[in-house]
């Protein structure tokens, strides 16, 4: 059946349908596990298993079926634009308005992969309902009498569920958001602490810096912490400075340090981007991607059609975003701005907010003052060298008087009598 999809609707050459043809004919596969590796079968009608090829292949057939079914017909909008259906590789989502919508959809998805010959998962089949509070209660004292269900399975409630990697809420953006966050701070948090205990190996400084752990954290935590937030919208200080934290956690375990480091001194040495403008950078370098899309792309569909209605989303944030960094705005610049130009203007712009923040603090203001070579030196000494210079820096060290009533002008110990 995929064979027949990817010759009419992907429009493959002859060639590449028989090479298609041959290379998954009469497949052998096994099963790897903890205890060792399964006698191989060999399996009919079947794509090779695991392969990339077969992932884009497998999502084209689902998709196609899935546009074949519901055709151009909408069962919701946002604002002016028609939805239905939305297929990204194997996960399915039906929008509807209500309930009679939803069942329709469930009976047609259902009798779409029972044709293509394809399972379905009942306990990753939820529904949510999204609206307000009265709306939700009224839909769901008509499902305790009338079910929801799909091939003869009913199908559960759930208040908030993982989609394409994001925790969905039925609550709104600001809760998806919330719950997203917070359950990969728990995953990654193992992740972290593997990293701190790795950094004191011999190995992790044979370069004589200390950046390894971070550049560790930049490459594992940060692209699996941060991942899809270009659809964050709304997103509140609260919750950025909850991301922050979780950075400046893992600073501090790092280098040694009191939960009473100035957070001034922690942004500015180590020389790790601010959260809030991670997440600005993915923002508006995904906005320039879209606008070079097709104007049949969905994504570029939406971000114009909140600009023709004056919705607040994600076009409206890139804009102040692009006025706050001395950019213009990037869905009618998309074309003369480039990629550079919006990593340069966040570089700088971060980099002159972390000096103020340093320079407004009572206990390492005056750090702000030193060359740029003072607050580079993790790129040139060994981690417990630096971790004794980061305190010195930050004046913590223990039996030195440091904040009380200013008394960091004085910094004298009690050996200095002596």
């Amino acid at each position: 059946d995929t064979m027949v999809t990817l010759k009419k609707k992907a429009g493959i050459g002859n060639k590449d349908y028989r090479m298609w043809l041959k290379l998954n004919e009469d497949t052998r596969i096994s099963v790897r596990t903890s205890v060792g590796e399964s006698e191989s079968r060999r399996i009919k009608n079947s794509l090779g298993q695991g392969s990339f090829g077969a992932a884009l292949a497998s999502s084209l057939n689902i998709g196609c079926a899935i546009k074949d079914t519901f055709g151009e017909t909408s069962s919701t909008h946002i604002g002016t634009l028609p939805l239905n259906a939305v297929v990204m590789q194997d996960d399915i989502a039906k929008l509807n308005d209500n309930l009679g919508q939803a069942r329709d959809g469930c009976d047609k998805i259902h009798n779409t992969l029972m044709r293509k010959q394809l399972a379905v998962n009942h306990d990753k089949c939820k529904y949510l309902i999204v609206g307000p509070k009265q709306f939700r209660e009224d839909t769901m004292k008509e499902l305790e009498t009338q079910t929801m269900g799909m091939g003869g399975v009913v199908i559960k409630h759930a208040a908030n569920e993982k989609y394409l990697g994001d925790w969905v809420n039925e609550l709104g953006c600001k809760e998806s958001i919330d719950d997203t966050i917070k359950e990969r701070m728990r995953k990654q948090t193992s992740k972290v602490n593997d990293i701190i205990l790795l950094a004191d190996a011999p190995m992790m400084g044979a370069d004589g810096s200390s950046r390894a752990a971070i550049k560790l954290f930049e490459a594992q935590v940060i692209p699996a912490l941060l991942f899809n937030c270009e659809s964050w919208i709304g997103i509140t200080e609260t919750q950025i400075n909850d991301l922050q934290g979780f950075q400046d956690k893992f600073v501090r375990k790092l280098m040694h340090l009191p939960t009473s480091t100035p957070k001034a001194i922690l942004h500015w040495d180590s020389g790790m981007e601010m959260m809030k403008w991670r997440i600005a950078k993915r923002k508006l370098l995904f906005l320039k991607k879209m606008m070079t899309k097709e104007n049949s792309n969905i994504c570029k569909r939406s971000i114009m059609n909140e600009t023709i209605l004056g919705i607040e989303g994600l076009g409206h944030e890139c804009k102040a975003l692009a006025k706050t960094l001395g950019l213009t705005d990037l869905r009618d610049s998309h074309a003369t701005t480039c990629r550079a130009d919006i990593v340069k203007a966040i570089r700088r712009h971060s980099e002159t907010t972390t000096k103020e923040e340093v320079e407004a603090s009572r206990k390492v203001g005056d750090r702000a003052e030193d060359s740029p070579r003072d607050r580079e030196y993790l790129k040139h000494m060994t981690l417990p060298d630096s971790r004794i210079w980061m305190r010195v820096r930050a004046k913590s060290i223990k039996g030195v008087k440091v904040n009380n009533k200013r008394s960091h002008n004085n910094l004298r110990c009690r050996i200095c009598d002596d």
